[in-house]
């Protein structure tokens, strides 16, 4: 079993004005859309864009990021294994099949295991080129140690990144940003969607002046780098992070 890709999940209240801004940082459109239980979705990159009005969005806010496996019962095993809730059943959707699950430490992801023709779409293109190097699906979880196992089983490998920063902690693992802490170290970031890394932390700045975004906080001095959280046209929240040298 592999994870072959890992989505943020960034819900907003309309997915055309949130599209143009977001595509410039990417480097391109996205390579899929569709319309699935009231939702519009579009794949962006790392990237999940899913809009719909309050009453649609509401049953999957809580959701934190998608995960495209190339096997869903061997996923749904490993996760079993490791004492993860299943929160649904597996359904069929357009892009093929899938299911959500409660993690150990609290983190609740989707696993989709696409259909060949979605994936050879894909994966067969060529990486994009914009701003967003690399973009992580934020998991907010009560205990950090909990969570990692689990997500380094269905990644096949450690987390490569662990750190403090205020009251939190934080590791990357398998396209994950897993952040841990109590509910109220954790309130003032949970509206954060997603965090991308960028080859220039003032390009985005560009961005957003010129698109009427909103930075919400930054730019800061961070363990890794320098960092500023945006609030976009159509209701996206992203960190964008410029890694230290």
């Amino acid at each position: 079993m592999a994870v072959l890709k890992t989505y943020a999940r960034v819900y907003v209240d309309d997915l055309d004005a949130a599209l143009p801004v977001l595509s410039s940082l990417v480097g391109e459109g996205p390579r899929w859309r569709e319309s699935f239980a009231g939702l519009e979705l579009a794949g962006l990159g790392g990237l999940l864009l899913i809009a719909g009005d309050g009453e649609a969005l509401a049953p999957f806010r809580s959701t934190h990021a998608t995960a495209v496996v190339d096997d869903l019962d061997a996923a749904r095993r490993i996760l079993e294994a490791h004492g993860a809730e299943l929160l649904e059943e597996p359904f069929d959707a357009p892009n093929g099949r899938g299911f959500t699950a409660r993690q150990p430490g609290g983190a609740i992801v989707e696993y989709v295991e696409w259909r060949q023709a979605l994936r050879e779409k894909v994966f067969g293109a060529e990486a994009p080129a914009g701003t967003i190097k690399e973009v992580y699906g934020r998991l907010y979880v009560d205990d950090l140690d909990t969570a990692l196992p689990v997500l380094a089983a269905l990644a096949g490998r450690e987390a490569e990144l662990r750190f403090d920063y205020l009251d939190l902690e934080l590791a990357e693992v398998g396209g994950f940003l897993a952040v841990a802490g109590t509910p109220a170290a954790l309130a003032p970031f949970r509206a954060t969607h997603a965090t991308a890394i960028v080859t220039d932390l003032a390009k985005v700045l560009a961005v957003v002046a010129e698109s009427g975004g909103e930075v919400l906080d930054g730019p800061n001095e961070v363990p890794t780098g320098r960092n500023l959280t945006v609030r976009h046209g159509g209701g996206a929240i992203i960190e964008y992070v410029e890694f230290r040298e």
